[in-house]
């Protein structure tokens, strides 16, 4: 006797959370704690940091490398010994550039190991239930929660923050705090939650992650994609993000332009962006004093333009460009790594429309971040699970049923 099969709310239930959920969430997480064990227990330094990073982008590897394949091994070796000459040539030693590369890509290496597009739904749920839990005892329970978990003390722990920094109230950190008041449902307060991230910025950086993974999904599941564009929402409100407000709406327009998902468009989009930035600069169409959007464009722009050649190439001395996200990445990449790096973006030939639209939007994502926001883009809390969902995306996913299963061209 067949058994009958099991319903498409069925099947999900029985779904398996993804093998990787812990190093995810662990990334996701782990600085909460240590804010927490911070203010409680002992002091957290940037040592500390820096070894519960390595030991969570130890233990992703470990898991990811099995599935590795031969010229994904060689194109590691090859990145590495690009750093490595890099190094020399510039005559200091940069840690930054692979540490940002290496969980990029052993994140999109552990969603390629299981490719599981229903388990990695459910951990995006869990990952945004967790983020809410504490989004809502920071802003409801926000003196018992911040005793706790005193984040101002963490950042001046490790100097990233002055203990001098009186206008900052709350123990929060220096942008959780709005003295011109909130942009978004202003009677709120001018507090901005920053959840388990520990500052706004990062929030509202994860609720765009949160909707590049809603607005992938195909019209038929348009219920379940609307539930998770909801629980975004409510995040970028909750940490008052300007950025992630105008950008979502942006992205939500071209899910609905299928030409732009082309790979030619994927592939030019660098270099009108680029290009844009650098003619808004020349133009000086913003003032670098202002704290909007014009502002910091004009910041990132004049930031780009004053780099050297060597700098341009990777291998000149390091500016501590940490808040201009374009020429922090091209003096710790190098330009000739840039290309390279988005050439294995974009190349491969992706069949499955989700796939498409996932890259487009994430493309888009990293240029107007780079734009105006710094190095967030390549923080381990938001990072892991983002790079880690688009490897689900590019690989074969065995949850669905057999016809609609296509290979994907694998971006290295």
């Amino acid at each position: 006797m067949t058994a009958s099969p099991l319903s498409p709310r069925a099947a999900r239930m029985r779904v398996r959370w993804p093998a990787a959920t812990p190093v995810i969430l662990g990334f996701l997480c782990y600085q909460f704690f240590l804010c927490i064990v911070n203010a409680n227990a002992f002091g957290v330094s940037n040592a500390i940091v820096a070894v519960c990073e390595a030991g969570l982008l130890g233990w992703a590897t470990l898991r990811a490398a099995p599935s590795c394949r031969f010229h994904e091994m060689a194109l590691a070796l090859f990145m590495l010994t690009y750093f490595m000459a890099a190094c020399a040539v510039r005559g200091d030693v940069d840690l930054d550039g692979p540490r940002n590369l290496a969980i990029i890509l052993v994140c999109y290496a552990l969603g390629r190991m299981q490719p599981d597009r229903e388990a990695a739904d459910k951990l995006v749920w869990l990952a945004t239930g967790i983020v809410m839990v504490f989004a809502a005892a920071e802003y409801f329970l926000s003196d018992s929660y911040l005793h706790y978990v005193n984040i101002m003390r963490y950042y001046t722990a490790r100097g990233l923050m002055s203990s001098g920094t009186t206008w900052v109230p709350d123990n929060t950190f220096t942008s959780g705090f709005r003295p011109q008041g909130r942009n978004l449902l202003p009677f709120l307060g001018d507090r901005r939650i920053s959840s388990v991230f520990l500052e706004p910025v990062s929030m509202g950086n994860y609720a765009i992650i949160v909707c590049l993974w809603a607005l992938s999904f195909d019209a038929k599941e348009k219920w379940r994609a609307a539930a998770h564009f909801i629980a975004a929402l409510v995040l970028i409100v909750a940490c008052d993000s300007r950025f992630a407000s105008l950008l979502v709406f942006f992205l939500l327009f071209l899910r609905f332009v299928p030409v732009a998902a082309r790979r030619g468009v994927i592939f030019a989009l660098p270099l009108v962006a680029v290009g844009g930035l650098l003619l808004f600069t020349h133009l000086g169409l913003g003032n670098p004093d202002d704290d909007n959007l014009t502002g910091r464009l004009m910041r990132s722009g004049l930031a780009t333009l004053d780099l050297s050649f060597a700098q341009v190439m990777g291998v000149g001395t390091l500016a501590g460009l940490a808040d201009m996200g374009v020429a922090y990445t091209l003096e710790h990449f190098g330009l000739p790594l840039c290309i390279l790096l988005w050439i294995l973006f974009a190349r491969p030939v992706l069949k499955d429309a989700r796939a498409r639209r996932f890259r487009l939007m994430l493309a888009v994502y990293a240029l107007s971040i780079l734009f105006i926001s710094g190095t967030s883009f390549y923080s381990s809390k938001t990072a892991a699970i983002l790079w880690f969902l688009y490897g689900v995306l590019l690989g074969r996913d065995k949850s669905l049923p057999a016809e609609r299963q296509q290979p994907q061209g694998a971006p290295c």
